[in-house]
């Protein structure tokens, strides 16, 4: 008799499990953690690596500006000719992507004006670290481009 209070008690229990069984999924709290991680890292990643591509693309611009204003004020006191400060403005400028990027460095002189004008022109698509869908600069811009003008400086005086 012992016994078979003993499996109606098991019984009640397993029948008890069975229908208090959503209320304990519920109240679980075991791999919540798990899920969360795996819910919020991607997002996380992506603004991870968004803003270092725009540091990277911030970086090509703070050079290009830079490469910019030594090449125009090479060539406005006459140090340099257009053809050398193109090419010491190319050999300035980083190798974006193992050389795929194609910088367009223009120098024209104004006769009218006196002044002479630097471009430098390079596409967001390979000034860019990693391709990605909204978080790359690519989806901003089509290029990133620098314009310099200075005026000929045809005797120095420092006055």
């Amino acid at each position: 008799m012992l016994e078979a209070r003993k499996q109606a008690n098991e019984n009640r229990g397993s029948r008890r499990s069975i229908g208090t069984a959503p209320k304990r999924f519920l109240s679980a709290r075991s791999g919540v953690a798990a899920i969360e991680f795996a819910m919020t890292m991607p997002v996380l990643i992506m603004l991870l690596a968004g803003s270092i591509n725009f540091g990277h693309v911030i970086y090509v611009k703070h050079t290009m500006q830079a490469v910019a204003g030594q090449a125009l004020r090479s060539v406005s006191y006459g140090q340099l000719d257009f053809a050398d400060a193109v090419t010491f403005a190319k050999s300035q400028l980083p190798q974006l992507q193992k050389g795929k990027a194609k910088w367009d460095v223009r120098i024209v002189e104004s006769a009218a004006t006196n002044e002479i004008t630097i471009t430098i022109k390079v596409g967001t698509k390979a000034a860019s670290l990693m391709p990605l869908p909204y978080v790359s600069a690519e989806a901003f811009a089509d290029e990133l481009s620098v314009e310099l003008i200075a005026p000929r400086i045809t005797a120095f005086d420092p006055t």
